[in-house]
């Protein structure tokens, strides 16, 4: 474009920083509680690879005010894109009932 028109265009960098995802050895799953109905909810989803199903049942976290449930909540999100449904099934496994 420079040669043939004598433009030359700048490029701005971005000034948003990205946050970085949530990593699964950034959260310690063990000190995650959920309802028993929820965690089998979410157990059963993953097994059957239904993101809808695992999205409706974290949708029930979303008002909770806990960092443990919206890091849980971010970090399966991030997992979703990828479709990692195999690491859901091991982080769900650590998750504890709330008796």
């Amino acid at each position: 474009m420079k040669s043939l028109l004598g433009v030359e265009f700048e490029y701005q960098e971005d000034d948003l920083k990205k946050e970085e995802p949530v990593k699964s050895k950034d959260i310690d799953f063990s000190k995650i509680f959920l309802p028993k109905d929820l965690l089998i909810q979410l157990r059963d989803a993953a097994e059957m690879y239904s993101i809808t199903s695992l999205e409706i049942g974290l949708d029930e976290l979303t008002p909770q005010e806990d960092k443990n449930f919206s890091d849980l909540t971010e970090y399966f999100n991030e997992s979703f894109k990828n479709y990692n449904m195999t690491e859901i099934q091991e982080v769900l496994k650590k998750v504890n009932v709330d008796e």
